[in-house]
């Protein structure tokens, strides 16, 4: 291998490794794909060997251009702080999909942020809630975080338990009763929103689990909407109620006029929420300190937050 191969090609070969597509490639680099191609020859010509195979799959990388996309990932580990030309590896989006409360939440959190080390641009994509499209999405590397219910297991998706809360039940401040509680004939005669991709909630006994699925099928569902927050603006506004997980409390009665008041003690629901992301990420250090240093913000709006 000869030694005039520059750290610039050595980026395209990693990106090439990582995406399996010259024009994913050039996406990612913001360059033409013709540009990409041009550099692939340059690199074939440098090395003398082939680097990549096009396959039904994609572009599939021979032994050299794994062991240049490694030396690649070392150097960038080694000078993620030294270097003027390549200060952090070949990304400035951090692609997100995940609910509108969690968005709001992060983006709030992001947005207060003081430290003047802001690594990337945070983009929170059309939330999609299909498990199937949600794990072919990290898969393809679309998104580089999915937070909200547990997606089937995959060995090439890592998965981490952020929180679980309570589910209590939100109501316009207009509407909270005298005594600040809801009796299970109260709950019955309102009218509830819904949201069109539901989380999933649970109860932790058979007799609790039995109670919330009847409650849960049996109510009057007036709103389904795609935005928990709309339906959150919307029983801010109206008799409408809504059930959510207590751990946005603190911040949705911070801006909006609502109360969150617990269940019943008929009911005992909770929710689960989960973060998701590639297992090629695990060999980004510093890219999965930037995605906790993320998540752990949201103690800005509640102390008693707790990732797991």
């Amino acid at each position: 291998m000869k030694r005039e191969i520059d750290l610039k090609l050595l980026k395209v070969i990693h990106t090439l490794v990582n995406t399996g597509s010259v024009t994913e490639a050039a996406r990612k680099l913001q360059q033409s794909a013709g540009n990409i191609s041009y550099q692939l020859g340059k690199a074939r010509e440098l090395t003398g060997a082939y680097l990549f195979i096009r396959s039904r799959n994609g572009m599939k990388p021979d032994s050299t251009a794994l062991e240049l996309s490694q030396r690649y990932q070392q150097f960038i580990e080694r000078n993620i702080n030294g270097s003027d030309l390549f200060p952090y590896p070949q990304r400035n989006t951090l692609n997100i999909n995940t609910f509108s409360l969690l968005e709001m939440m992060l983006a709030n959190n992001i947005c207060n942020n003081k430290s003047p080390d802001k690594l990337f641009r945070y983009i929170f994509n059309s939330y999609m809630s299909n498990p199937d499209e949600r794990l072919q999405r990290l898969r393809n590397k679309d998104i580089d975080i999915d937070i909200g219910n547990k997606l089937p297991a995959d060995e090439a998706i890592i998965t981490v338990k952020l929180f679980t809360s309570d589910v209590y039940v939100l109501v316009g401040n207009k509407n909270v009763p005298v005594d600040s509680s809801l009796s299970m004939q109260e709950l019955r005669s309102f009218q509830y929103t819904i949201c069109s991709s539901n989380l999933d909630y649970y109860s932790d006994s058979i007799e609790g689990a039995l109670r919330t699925s009847q409650f849960i099928q049996s109510r009057k569902v007036a709103v389904v909407s795609g935005s928990i927050i709309n339906m959150v603006s919307l029983c801010a506004n109206s008799r409408y109620i809504m059930l959510i997980p207590n751990n946005f409390a603190p911040m949705l009665e911070k801006n909006f006029p609502v109360k969150c008041m617990p269940l019943p003690p008929e009911l005992d629901i909770r929710y689960d929420c989960y973060m998701h992301y590639s297992a090629q990420l695990e060999k980004n250090s510093w890219l999965l300190k930037s995605i906790h240093d993320s998540i752990t913000s949201m103690h800005f709006y509640n102390p008693q937050y707790e990732i797991i």
